[in-house]
């Protein structure tokens, strides 16, 4: 929600053809990982809820956990203690995990695929983010940036197998076998040559070291291509921000001395400069003198009466102040009236109104109770 004064104040199809259609895809094995796309939601407020499937298919044969996990790489405005996300696994309608950024972040959780002949599992994950309605303005225009990461963990990378007809891991895996034979190979004419006391080993010891290096080179890509992670998923919170009149009062100071009958038409403006939609509702506030109880208030804008009573009743806020519907970048042009009833009586001689004029807006979205 959001609130302004015009006085000097600042303007404040079936379910798994639907699944599949909607996921995203990752392959998560010993030799290769194709990443997901990335999840962004922008101008999430309140009550939002926004939902992303991944497909993770891992090659395995024996039984074997994957584990997911959630990194808050970059935030603004510590939207990581409002913003929740909630995992889970549409197949089985289990949850992984469902709380705040804050609270799940750099943790894990893992889910155990069963043994698989066929030498592949695939999984789906519903991951979803969303505020509660009780999300507070201080969250408004707000960042997070955070990473999501499958993997098989160092002790289970055994029972991962190459993806069938994957060229990458057919050669990485010669390669693996060539640098052995080679390894066997150098170590033995080592040792030949030590015994008969030939040739300085030095060359010899750099060759092995060279191709352990690649071998450890094979091995780490093997590891590290166990992880599949989308990265820089981004999350941006929307606003609701008013201005009204560019904080300019509708009536100056000493500007009409009133007299019984008379009347005195302004005009103003209010505009959404929010990013969401937003129900807003005019009044008065700060209201001070003798002349609330009798000076009567008209306001209206283009689809007609917004308020009609006096200064007084228009401070209470009452159901008779109509609430109106600003689009995001939408302006109303606006007028009020000031009439000083002419019964009024020699009892309101020397008598004065000072009052700001305010404006309130909330949120369409999410709040069919239209609550301020």
């Amino acid at each position: 929600s959001d609130s302004a004064s015009s006085e000097s104040t600042e303007a404040n199809g079936s379910a798994a053809e639907e699944t599949d259609r909607k996921a995203a895809y990752t392959e998560l094995f010993e030799t290769n990982t194709v990443s997901n796309k990335k999840f962004e939601a922008k101008n999430m407020l309140p009550g939002d809820s926004v939902s992303q499937y991944y497909c993770v298919r891992t090659f395995h044969k024996e039984s074997l956990p994957v584990y997911f996990s959630v990194k808050v790489t970059e935030e603004t405005k510590e939207l990581s203690k409002a913003l929740r996300l909630r995992v889970a696994r549409p197949e089985t309608g289990e949850v992984l995990c469902d709380a705040s950024f804050s609270e799940l972040n750099e943790k894990e959780w893992a889910i155990t695929l069963p043994a698989n002949e066929n030498g592949n599992t695939v999984s789906y994950y519903k991951i979803e983010a969303y505020l509660t309605t009780d999300t507070g303005n201080e969250y408004q225009a707000a960042m997070l940036k955070a990473d999501f990461s499958w993997y098989v963990k160092a002790e289970d990378q055994k029972n991962l197998v190459p993806k069938t007809g994957d060229i990458i891991g057919e050669a990485l895996a010669i390669t693996l076998a060539v640098s052995a034979a080679a390894l066997l190979a150098l170590v033995i004419i080592k040792r030949k040559k030590e015994a008969d006391r030939g040739l300085n080993p030095l060359g010899i010891n750099i060759g092995i070291i060279i191709i352990l290096t690649g071998m450890l080179t094979v091995t780490t890509y093997a590891l590290f291509s166990s992880m599949a992670t989308v990265q820089d998923n981004k999350f941006e919170t929307g606003i609701v921000k008013l201005n009204l009149n560019d904080g300019k009062p509708v009536i100056a100071e000493e500007e009409y001395m009133f007299e019984p009958g008379m009347k005195v038409v302004k005009t103003f403006f209010v505009e959404n400069q929010g990013s969401a939609d937003a129900y807003c509702n005019l009044y008065f506030k700060n209201v001070e003198g003798d002349l609330s109880e009798v000076m009567e208030i008209t306001v209206e804008d283009e689809e007609g009466l917004v308020y009609q009573g006096t200064a007084a009743g228009f401070a209470a806020r009452s159901q008779q102040n109509r609430n109106f519907i600003l689009e995001a970048g939408e302006r109303a042009e606006m007028t009020i009236m000031f009439y000083f009833p002419e019964e009024a009586g020699n009892a309101y001689q020397d008598k004065e109104l000072q009052f700001d004029l305010a404006a309130i807006a909330t949120q369409v979205r999410n709040n069919p109770d239209k609550e301020y």
